[in-house]
């Protein structure tokens, strides 16, 4: 079983992936306000040349930017991009497609690795739908014609995809962290279970 005793009667039954979900929240603001002092700061000290979402385990870093990471894979769990111009959002790379849990376009690959939504689009804005028709699985057209894109102007931003508001919230966090947990657990028992089967 995933689930444990609720913590506090507020409806958190896991205070380990409660405290994960919390990180998470300033972690999230990390990634969407890049202007923030705290985002610069810690720009500058851990991920000079990436963004938040890529920055790499550094083994001499603070236990508070250690625990920062760890709230990050909840993040990266329930995200996705809201398309702008597109430009900066890779087509086989990002996550973008409304599709919980991957987010990733699933069709064969038919454009060149570095290829970015902005080369699926109109210069007005709308989709090339003959090119996404002939070019994704239908699956992956359906999602992609449905997807609301922005104007020229707009920047591309993250998106969390578990509320209509499209901004992170703990209790939906959690909710993400839960499966993550879950799955953890899954996995480990499941290699245990192979382990004494090979010994």
């Amino acid at each position: 079983m995933c689930a444990n005793k609720d913590v506090g009667g507020l409806g958190f039954r896991d205070i380990s992936v409660f405290n994960r979900a919390i990180l998470a929240k300033q972690g999230w603001r990390l990634a969407t306000n890049s202007n923030s002092l705290a985002a610069h700061v810690l720009k500058n000290c851990y991920y000079p040349d990436t963004s938040f979402l890529n920055a790499k385990v550094i083994s001499w870093g603070s236990q508070t930017w250690k625990k920062f990471l760890w709230g990050r894979g909840i993040i990266t769990a329930g995200s996705r991009w809201r398309i702008g111009t597109g430009s900066t959002i890779s087509i086989y790379g990002d996550r973008w497609i409304p599709r919980p849990s991957t987010f990733h376009v699933i069709s064969p690959r038919v454009f060149r690795d570095f290829m970015t939504i902005n080369s699926l689009l109109l210069p007005s804005g709308g989709w090339k739908v003959p090119l996404i028709v002939s070019s994704f699985l239908a699956d992956d057209d359906e999602a992609i014609l449905n997807l609301p894109t922005g104007s020229s102007y707009s920047h591309d931003s993250l998106l969390w995809h578990f509320e209509k508001s499209g901004n992170y919230s703990v209790r939906s966090g959690y909710k993400i962290g839960m499966s993550l947990d879950c799955r953890a657990s899954i996995s480990s028992s499941s290699g245990l279970e192979a382990w004494w089967k090979f010994l």
